[in-house]
């Protein structure tokens, strides 16, 4: 009897749903498998499937793919039982070792390793597909896509120049010198994490290299290294935390600045007392107070053809400032507006916003008094001082902006300023690293009650103290299991 799904549409669900998941996921277990691929191939990516998939309470074992009971409900509603039947027949495959790889001429192909070569066949010949042989491949067909398999490898194309002779031509390249041939892709993919993807610069085309070069304002020398090298994105996915980590590394595998000359500068969590109960998202930041702002501003003004007046001025500003800025947001609770629907006419209705920056001695009260200065010769009744000259108050077209000097700190807030913090975030939740975006969205929020999630949301950005590395981590909060359980049994929901 004909199947109502064929293997080509088999994999496709199984792609869409595994690569989706994926990507927020990518492997490593050193395998034979690296053996088999080039070691200049411009990308490869390594999935550990069964580790994606167990976060989402499904396995994924060489007896087959077993979906949790949720997903195979929606599955077999999509797709039909006989795509789930489908599924348990795929035998033989290690899902812990899939790797997508290829070249910027186009050529790619998705290939994993087999635990069991005749039942993997035996398998899909049971669900449709013609077995042929071709050049030392068997080559297995179900309506144009194709399989070929050599030993315990499968290799499969992506697009329809894939073939036997191609495959061979890879194999001979990864002969001379593969993967595992080269001590730090074969340590970097074989930590074991969902994702690992390595992508080389070194042969990008060079037109697009130029561009990247030419529109560096600054740090040209830095980005010709940087296109030497690669980037790395690697994904690590457990319980109820997604982490993704992005690098640069050199042709030899060591470590490159992701910003050059800009180095050790912590944050300043002193800028939290400014924070109401509203704030749900912060982002903080340092840089150098002896930053070379000339040469920045000069080359940003030679490529812009600002004037050179305009440009000074702002140096000026910048100069002052002794490197810490924070800047955070969050929805008004009382007016019950997420984030759907703002606009720039609105936004400051529902959301307030504040902005610290610290600046060098005697500057706040000066630049305050700037600022009060000009309101008040353009705008003489929009503005207010307040008794002790630390406040100024704007009334513009229904917006009220509050502007302070605290010290050797600005701070401007579309609410009144609060001089004790009384937001959910505490010094000890930062890194104090050189820049870092966390945003912490307790269940029961306005913004988590838009979207019906039953659990919060805990966003962190930042980079690393060595200035080598951009980690973004991804958790659910105020729930329990499982990351993927959650988000999926949610959107099933929603979709219900």
């Amino acid at each position: 009897m004909k199947n109502f799904y064929s293997i080509k549409n088999a994999f496709i669900a199984v792609a869409v749903a595994v690569i989706g998941l994926a990507m927020a996921s990518c492997n490593g277990k050193v395998s034979e498998i690296q053996k088999t691929i080039p070691a200049d191939v411009d990308v490869v990516c390594a999935l550990n499937v069964a580790n994606i998939l167990d976060n989402a309470d499904c396995k994924a074992t060489s007896e087959g793919i077993e979906l949790s009971p949720v997903l195979a409900k929606h599955f077999n509603a999509l797709a039909g039982e006989s795509a789930l039947e489908m599924l348990s027949k795929i035998k033989g495959v290690n899902y812990e070792s899939v790797y997508i790889y290829g070249y910027y001429t186009g050529i790619g192909v998705v290939s994993f390793e087999l635990t069991d070569a005749a039942a993997f066949g035996e398998g899909l010949v049971s669900l449709g597909a013609k077995k042929d042989s071709d050049n030392g491949f068997d080559v297995y067909d179900s309506e144009g896509t194709k399989l070929f398999v050599n030993g315990n490898v499968v290799w499969m194309g992506l697009g329809s120049n894939c073939n036997p002779e191609k495959i061979n031509d890879i194999l001979d390249k990864a002969k001379k010198e593969s993967i595992a041939d080269v001590a730090w892709k074969h340590d970097y993919l074989g930590k074991g994490q969902a994702v690992a993807m390595l992508l080389d610069f070194k042969n990008m085309p060079g037109i697009i290299k130029s561009q990247l070069i030419n529109s560096a304002s600054v740090n040209a020398d830095a980005v010709k290294e940087m296109l030497d090298g690669s980037l790395t994105i690697d994904v690590t996915l457990e319980g109820l935390k997604m982490s993704t980590v992005f690098g640069l590394k050199k042709a030899d595998g060591s470590k490159l600045a992701m910003n050059p000359g800009i180095t050790g500068v912590d944050i300043d969590t002193d800028f939290l007392k400014y924070l109401n109960k509203d704030i749900i998202a912060v982002m903080a930041a340092g840089i150098p107070g002896d930053y070379d702002w000339d040469t920045a501003l000069n080359a940003i003004g030679a490529q812009m053809g600002a004037n050179q007046d305009v440009l000074s001025m702002v140096g000026g500003y910048l100069k002052s400032l002794d490197g810490k800025f924070m800047v955070a947001a969050g929805p008004i609770a009382e007016k019950g507006h997420g984030w759907f629907g703002l606009n720039i006419n609105n936004v400051f209705d529902y959301w307030n916003v504040v902005a610290c920056v610290g600046l060098k001695d005697g500057k706040s009260e000066e630049y305050l008094n700037q600022l009060a200065a000009i309101v008040d010769a353009q705008l003489p009744t929009a503005g207010k001082m307040s008794a002790d000259g630390k406040t100024y108050t704007i009334n513009y077209n229904a917006m009220t902006l509050y502007v302070g000097a605290r010290g050797n700190q600005l701070v401007a807030s579309f609410a009144p300023i609060s001089d004790e913090n009384t937001s959910i975030f505490k010094a000890s939740d930062f890194r104090k690293t050189m820049g870092e975006l966390l945003v912490m969205i307790p269940k029961g929020n306005v913004v988590m009650q838009q979207i019906n999630a039953p659990y919060g949301v805990r966003f962190d950005i930042y980079g690393t103290a060595d200035n080598t590395e951009c980690v973004m981590d991804f958790e659910l909060i105020d729930c329990e299991g499982k990351l993927l359980v959650n988000v999926i049994n949610h959107v099933m929901s929603m979709a219900m």
